[in-house]
């Protein structure tokens, strides 16, 4: 029987961990319809429940993945300029370069296997952010439940986080071409943004403007394939609440002008072992790859002892997550700072700190 087909159930004597560094043994926890009711000893109402004997289990919160790929489906080609309006009057609606899209919702692209989840869920993800990865303005991404009702993904959140990057993506557009052109292409739409707000009468663009300046104060997942693209993030969005999402330069971040209390979103993917069986092919090796392979397994530790605020990425792979996890472990990364780094800390930036993340009462 799954968790959806009995009104109540009651996992009894079982060792909890409500939140990372609070554990408890001998508890009862009653859910009904996937809310947590009772976490205790001896609870008196167990009416009508499924009992489940939790002797020598661990019960922790479900994970969360921030930046859910897997299952992202887009149309392979764009053929008109523009977020492809439904008629030529709405043109006008639409911000006029394709790679700037805030009104598009990754939900409506997003068509995850039932193998997909599966997978997931045997690593402890049960809940995840799809993140619609194309464009320069991406658009708002919910957090889901990777199984509700049915056996099949819930939204709990319709937009919990904004996606940004410096890639134009599957834009068939020329502009921008470079960084600079990608940097001042969002400045301009930042500008038009306040001034709409500003002005209502202002027609040009509003089913763009609008979307943004609704999701405006969400959390900005800005992707940072470089370390050295965070100080240009801090200049474009300077009161804005950003998580930086890393993509393989991470080795770099000590010294770039990531600051106590930034929140980084560090992915678990290894880097490939150098080959140093040949001695022509130590020679070959790239000194960036060689970096990147010594200190990935020591960075969260690092960066934490430097007050920067982590959650993990797990990446596309769940075996690669599990293991990455233990390699954290293995080279001084706190047991409770994993736990956070995939529960409490990125509930909390996703503004769902009161409805998962823990296991408490009201919980999910």
């Amino acid at each position: 029987m799954n968790a959806h087909s009995a009104n109540r159930i009651w996992i009894a004597n079982t060792s909890v961990h409500s939140e990372p560094g609070i554990s408890n043994t001998g508890i009862d926890i009653l859910i009904k319809d996937g809310i947590i009711e009772y976490v205790g000893h001896s609870p008196s109402d167990t009416l009508n429940c499924l009992k489940i004997d939790g002797q020598g289990r661990h019960i922790y919160a479900a994970f969360i993945h921030p930046y859910f790929s897997p299952g992202m489906e887009l149309p392979e080609k764009i053929d008109a300029p523009g977020p492809n309006p439904e008629s030529e009057k709405e043109v006008v609606d639409f911000w006029p370069n394709d790679a700037v899209h805030p009104e598009r919702w990754s939900w409506d692209a997003w068509f995850p296997s039932k193998e997909t989840g599966d997978a997931w869920m045997k690593e402890g993800i049960g809940y995840v952010v799809p993140a619609l990865i194309d464009g320069i303005i991406q658009g708002s991404f919910p957090t889901v439940a990777l199984y509700g009702p049915n056996q099949r993904p819930l939204p709990i959140k319709l937009h919990s986080a904004i996606g940004f990057s410096f890639d134009k993506g599957r834009s068939v557009q020329d502009y921008p071409s470079s960084l600079p052109g990608a940097a001042a292409l969002l400045r301009q739409f930042i500008v038009d943004a306040n001034y709409a707000e500003k002005h209502p009468k202002f027609i040009k663009y509003r089913r763009s403007l609008d979307a943004y300046l609704t999701l405006k104060d969400l959390p900005h997942f800005v992707q940072s394939p470089s370390a050295w693209d965070i100080p240009l993030w801090k200049q474009l969005f300077p009161n804005q609440n950003l998580v930086f999402v890393e993509h393989g330069e991470a080795y770099r971040l000590s010294s770039t002008d990531l600051k106590k209390g930034d929140r980084l979103l560090l992915s678990c993917r290894l880097p490939s072992i150098p080959e140093v069986r040949d001695p022509l092919l130590i020679e070959k090796s790239d000194v960036i790859q060689l970096k990147e392979w010594e200190l990935f397994p020591s960075l969260p530790k690092l960066l934490n002892q430097q007050g920067i605020e982590i959650a993990l990425n797990p990446g596309e792979n769940p075996e690669a997550f599990r293991k990455a996890c233990g390699i954290f472990l293995q080279n001084g990364f706190d047991e409770d700072k994993l736990l956070e780094s995939l529960t409490t800390r990125p509930a909390e930036w996703l503004g769902l700190e009161d409805q998962i993340g823990k296991v408490e009462k009201g919980f999910r």
